[in-house]
C-alpha cells in the first residue's frame, strides 16, 4: 500500500516544484518581454505594458528587470503595495472579481500588469516614477509621472508638463467617484485636439506619451 511522505518531506518537494514552475514561466515571460521591448523601441517608445501569467513570480520578475536598469511598476495597484482602486478600465465588469481574488483570465487567476519603462539621462528622472495623490489642480513637471486625482470634494485639473521632451510618459487616474477629473494638455495637444480630457468615472485611467512635432498621445 502506498504510503504519504511526511509533512517535511511533501513540504520540500512542493516548493521545490513551485520553484521549477516559476523558473519556467519567467524565462517565458522574459523572452516574450525581449521582443515587445525592441518592438517599442522601434516605434519610439520608453515603455511596454505586459501582462503576466501562471506561475510568474512578480518579485523575481522586478528584480530580474531592476537588474537590467529598468523601472517596472504594477499599474493595476494604487501605490504598488494595496490591491485597492485598481484601474476598472482594464478589469471592466470584472473588476470586482478581481478585486476580490476571483478573477480567472484564460486559466490564469487575477493577472497582473507590469509597466517596464527606460529613460535616457537627458529624458527626466532615471530612478523611478514620481507618484503623488492630488485633490487638487496640479502641473506636472517631469518625466514618468503618476498621479492619482482624489476628486471627493472638487473637480480637478492636472495639466501635462508644458516642456517636455520627446519620449516623456506621464499617467494620470481618477480614484474617487464624485466630480470630474480634467487633464490639460498645457500648451501641448492631445491626440491632436486642443481641448483636455475630461472623465467622471472612477478609476478612470490614462497613460500619455509626448511625441516631439506632434503633441501628447494616449495609450
Amino acid at each position: 500500500m502506498a504510503t504519504p511522505p511526511t509533512a517535511i518531506s511533501a513540504n520540500s518537494q512542493s516548493n521545490t516544484d513551485i520553484t521549477a514552475l516559476q523558473a519556467i514561466a519567467n524565462t517565458q515571460f522574459i523572452s516574450q518581454s525581449a521582443q515587445a521591448i525592441n518592438n517599442a523601441i522601434n516605434m519610439g517608445l520608453f515603455f511596454v505594458v505586459l501582462t503576466t501569467f501562471k506561475n510568474c513570480n512578480l518579485t523575481n520578475l522586478i528584480n530580474y528587470y531592476h537588474g537590467l536598469g529598468y523601472q517596472v511598476i504594477l499599474p493595476d495597484v494604487h501605490y504598488q503595495n494595496s490591491y485597492d482602486n485598481a484601474p476598472y478600465s482594464f478589469y471592466g465588469v470584472d473588476y470586482y472579481d478581481w478585486l476580490t481574488n476571483n478573477y480567472v483570465f484564460g486559466s490564469i487567476l487575477n493577472p497582473t500588469r507590469l509597466r517596464i519603462e527606460w529613460n535616457l539621462p537627458n529624458q527626466g528622472s532615471a530612478t523611478g516614477p514620481v507618484t503623488s495623490t492630488q485633490t487638487s489642480n496640479y502641473t506636472m513637471s517631469q518625466n514618468n509621472e503618476i498621479v492619482w486625482v482624489d476628486t471627493t470634494n472638487n473637480n480637478v485639473t492636472i495639466s501635462l508638463p508644458s516642456l517636455p521632451l520627446d519620449g516623456w510618459t506621464e499617467s494620470v487616474t481618477k480614484i474617487s467617484e464624485n466630480n470630474t477629473m480634467i487633464i490639460s494638455g498645457n500648451g501641448n495637444t492631445i491626440n491632436g485636439s486642443s481641448n483636455p480630457v475630461t472623465d467622471t468615472n472612477v478609476s478612470a485611467s490614462y497613460t500619455f506619451v509626448f511625441h516631439e512635432g506632434y503633441g501628447w498621445s494616449i495609450f
